[in-house]
Formats: structure tokens, sequence, C-alpha cells
């Protein structure tokens, strides 16, 4: 099973990629990605800062589009 919430936040600009659920204990910066970690030193949450500079536009999207499409779990 694949797990995956993905949000964006047009006001703060961040895309928000949640891999799994669990406690994060600390993170790590590379530029303008951010790798949130579990104790354990896995990946639990990817934020993508200034997101819309790397996804072509995504500030420029009415908000009201993202209302319906903000969460999405996908699972396979």
């Amino acid at each position: 099973m694949c797990y995956a919430i993905m949000l964006y936040d047009p006001e703060s600009n961040i895309l928000s990629i949640e891999l799994t659920r669990g406690a994060i204990t600390h993170a790590r910066e590379f530029g303008n990605l951010i790798v949130h970690l579990s104790g354990a030193g896995k990946p639990v949450l990817l934020e993508i800062l200034d997101a819309s500079s790397l996804t072509g536009g995504l500030a420029k999207i009415d908000p009201k589009l993202w209302r319906g499409l903000s969460s999405a779990e996908v699972s396979s």
C-alpha cells in the first residue's frame, strides 16, 4: 500500500507531501526542500518552499480551485 497526502498552500507558496504517518523528530533543509524525518531517520514529510517556481505557477491558480484538490490520498 502506497500512502501520500499532498497539500498546496497558495498563501505561503509551500507544497507539502506527507509520505507516511508518524512522529517527526527533526528536519534537514536542502535549499528549497525541507525533509522532515522520524526518529529512525525515515522521511515523513517533504516541504517544497517557493513551490510555484518549480511547478510552473501554482500560485497563479485561483485558490477556489484548490479547495476540492488540496488533499489527495493515493493507495494501490
